[in-house]
């Protein structure tokens, strides 16, 4: 694809927001993968570009965590190991997905996100009613979630919190940290798959990454300057939720034509 000036400075932008939005809402990566869609990258390309930022920034928020001792590793193990092999079929499976058929996954995808940003059902979800009864069911939820993470990773946040906070003994900081830790720990992996079979964009993914890693660096004084800071960051989610399902499912060709 040709890229002019502006391309440089939206995925830089799609980055910083994506930062934010994963600092103060969650669901970043639904909203550069909705910008690099916008910007004409095909869906699994896009896909797989969009790996890049997420890996660098689960990086950086790891090893923060980490470092001030609030990562239970040992702990978190039973629950990164399946949601690690998950994702390696995940990755493998879409990487051979047809272009066109991803194009309608990824748009009913976004609805259901679309829906889950909106109403968050998981705010109903009661803590720890299940922790430790059922580890069977625990490795194979999280082996679905996994999957998922290794198909589109958009959104995955959510999903990996719910099933902590429901599942684990952890504390939300600690879930916190544990969901980031399992990010990192599929998103390399997963993204050398993407590599393998030519479907990342160097250069966009490179100035998303960049833009995410500044966007976390001011997320936190973003959120002490504005009150609503996150409810401003959830409606624009939404906005480029909408913009992609427009976008995939051909509503903007139906405008045109």
């Amino acid at each position: 694809m040709h890229l002019e000036w502006y391309h440089y400075i939206l995925m830089l932008l799609a980055g910083a927001s994506a930062g934010v939005v994963n600092t103060l809402a969650g669901s970043g990566s639904v909203f550069t993968l909705s910008v690099l869609i916008f910007a004409g990258l095909p869906v699994d390309i896009a896909n797989g570009t969009n790996r890049i930022g997420t890996s660098v920034q689960s990086l950086i928020a790891t090893n923060t965590f980490y470092r001030n001792g609030r990562l239970p590793f040992t702990a978190s193990l039973k629950y990164t190991l399946p949601t690690l092999i998950g994702a390696l079929i995940g990755a493998i499976t879409v990487a051979k997905t047809d272009r066109d058929n991803l194009e309608i996954i990824i748009g009913i995808i976004m609805i259901f996100l679309l829906l889950l940003t909106i109403f968050k059902p998981q705010q109903y979800f009661k803590a720890k009613t299940l922790s430790g009864s059922y580890p069977w069911l625990e490795r194979i939820i999280f082996l679905a979630i996994g999957f998922y993470g290794g198909f589109i990773q958009a959104g995955i946040g959510i999903f990996l919190l719910v099933a902590l906070n429901t599942l684990s003994s952890f504390d939300m900081l600690q879930a916190n940290a544990v969901k980031i830790l399992t990010v990192m720990l599929f998103s390399l992996p997963v993204l050398l798959i993407f590599i393998y079979n030519k479907q990342v964009n160097w250069i966009l993914g490179g100035w998303v990454a960049v833009g995410q890693a500044l966007g976390s660096s001011i997320a936190a004084k973003f959120a002490v300057r504005s009150s609503n800071a996150g409810t401003w960051m959830k409606f624009l989610l939404i906005g480029m939720m909408l913009i992609t399902i427009l976008k995939v499912f051909g509503f903007f060709e139906l405008f045109l034509s």
